[in-house]
């Protein structure tokens, strides 16, 4: 099973039937096998006898799983930039060239980000064979080319993510300290055709900010950042048109959230429940998504719907103020835990099974929780951002490890 502690957390029907949706989400749209799938209804190498492959991102390893399997040797090189570990090399045999597993970082770059970023741009310079560029959400720490010291790079983003920047904001930041994003890696590529195939892991979809878009040309525009740029001691460079490239380019997105909310409001209603999608594009402060879906609740309940799911995806920002254990969905769990009444229970995870600086993906809670004695502590909990610890104590955190997908995250709340 891929959620670990599944038989832990199924203490009743309500919290079963979301653990049990959640997971076969996950098994439905498995990026090797999603991606397989694609390929076959919509190859876009269909006329290439030998191509590159590079993955990168948090899904990179299944989604070259996935390509290897439909292209076979066809495939002259295939690069792998990942943060996984222990990876079986089994899984990638019938190529026709060579194979290279490179690590990177997560979530900020370090020297394995560098050294296998400058591996990356030295094997496109002397490619000219069609690329197959396969994206994932994780890449904007593992690709990176940076133009300022990697410490100073770090600094930054760590201060403007404790700050409640949002995904959009970093991109921005990202791409005018790099040589890579913002479609500047393409300039390192000799060839006249390169396809892109994303799994997106940011509200709206936008490709630019997947991964900082390391093939989809943009210009960075910092004017939204306001006092941050003063708070974090940000200095970039101006805008400077680099992109080069005039081969054939091709940026295509395969899988999003909404995959998984439709996949999700499908079985929910299979299950007899009127479904209250609140949509994929979510981006917000953690606290305010939280008073949002409490709102939603206790206007269900008034208007006397009997049973009845809200659903929702996408990425919340939190300030950091504590030095406890935890993340945004965690966090959001214990709000809603917080403010809700009735008979209820909620969900929220990340569905690349890390969430925040803790080892769960997320959290499920219910009305049973109120009666726990560690739950008087939950506003201590919360100040310290220490969401990991209670929800342990209280045997509500998900456990899955890294599943290999990502795309961004998922909520459900459900009241019979």
């Amino acid at each position: 099973m891929i959620i670990k502690n599944f038989n832990d957390l199924a203490r009743t029907d309500a919290r079963k039937l979301l653990l049990e949706i959640m997971e076969s989400a996950l098994l439905e749209y498995s990026p090797d096998n999603y991606l397989f799938q694609y390929l076959k209804n919509n190859d876009p190498m269909k006329m290439v006898q030998e191509l590159t492959v590079i993955s990168i991102g948090k899904a990179s390893v299944k989604m070259a799983i996935g390509a290897i399997k439909f292209y076979k040797n066809r495939i002259k090189r295939c690069i792998i930039l990942t943060n996984e570990d222990n990876i079986d090399i089994s899984f990638f045999g019938g190529i026709k060239g060579d194979l290279y597993i490179l690590k990177g970082d997560h979530p900020l770059p370090g020297e394995n980000s560098l050294n296998s970023s400058k591996k990356i741009v030295d094997l496109i310079s002397n490619e000219s064979n069609p690329i197959l560029f396969l994206v994932s959400g994780g890449g904007s720490a593992m690709l990176e080319y940076p133009r300022v010291n990697i410490d100073e790079y770090n600094r930054i983003i760590k201060c403007l993510m404790d700050n409640g920047t949002d995904i959009y904001g970093l991109n921005n930041v990202r791409c005018c300290l790099s040589n890579v994003k913002c479609g500047k890696l393409l300039n390192y590529y000799k060839g006249d055709l390169w396809v892109s195939l994303i799994i997106s892991d940011v509200p709206g979809d936008d490709p630019r900010i997947i991964s900082s878009g390391p093939s989809v040309p943009w210009e960075y525009d910092l004017n939204n950042l306001g006092t941050k740029i003063l708070t974090c001691k940000l200095e970039c460079a101006d805008q400077v048109n680099e992109f080069y490239y005039k081969g054939k380019l091709i940026n295509s997105i395969i899988l999003k959230n909404r995959h998984f909310l439709d996949y999700i409001s499908l079985k929910l209603l299979e299950n007899g429940y009127e479904v209250i999608d609140l949509g994929s594009g979510i981006n917000m402060e953690n606290e305010r998504l939280a008073h949002w879906i409490l709102e939603i609740y206790k206007f269900s309940l008034e208007s006397k719907r009997d049973k009845f799911a809200i659903i929702g995806g996408g990425e919340t920002t939190v300030k950091v103020k504590g030095n406890g254990k935890g993340g945004r969905n965690q966090e959001l769990a214990l709000r809603v835990l917080k403010g809700a009444e009735g008979n209820f229970t909620f969900m929220a995870i990340g569905t690349d099974g890390v969430d925040g600086n803790s080892i769960a993906a997320g959290a499920i809670v219910d009305d049973n929780d109120f009666k726990s004695s560690y739950y008087k502590d939950i506003d201590a909990y919360l100040e310290n951002n220490d969401s990991f610890t209670l929800l342990t104590l209280m045997d509500d955190a998900i456990i899955t490890g890294k599943t290999g997908n990502n795309v961004s995250d998922i909520f459900m709340l459900i009241h019979n």
